[in-house]
């Protein structure tokens, strides 16, 4: 197991795409800013808890969701690190507000990480038709 910083620097300090991995078994993946989470990422807890965030300088930031250890979730809006209005999956009514609320959420995190993903799929295939035209 790395203990540490994975990703980017920019002028010494954690800048861009990064993955840290805290002593206590704590994770983040995600972006930075000037050495501080900073824009979207996942904070997992050792304990099996989960964060899906957006972050600013350092503090939880706009929409997220947070997953307990059984697989049960909650959502809402942080502001400064607080969770500002808590909605909860586990609302009985489909045309609940918090449901639909909940759905928005979970699709915007999917996207990201299909986004994330497709990212990642070119910068390789990029990578291995560099290496097939060096050989030729």
């Amino acid at each position: 197991m790395h203990i540490g910083f994975i990703g980017l620097f920019k002028w010494g300090v954690k800048h861009g795409l990064g993955h840290y991995h805290s002593r206590n078994g704590d994770t983040y993946v995600g972006e930075y800013l000037a050495d501080k989470m900073h824009g979207f990422g996942v904070y997992s807890f050792a304990n099996g808890y989960r964060y899906e965030v957006s972050w600013q300088y350092g503090r939880r930031q706009g929409l997220g969701m947070y997953t307990f250890k059984n697989g049960e979730t909650q959502s809402g809006h942080w502001q400064n690190g607080v969770l500002d209005v808590p909605t909860s999956q586990s609302a009985t009514y489909p045309v609940s507000p918090v449901v639909v609320y909940h759905s928005e959420l979970l699709n915007a995190i999917q996207a990201r990480r299909a986004g994330e993903k497709a990212y990642d799929v070119a910068k390789i295939d990029e990578r291995v038709n560099k290496a097939v035209a060096a050989t030729n």
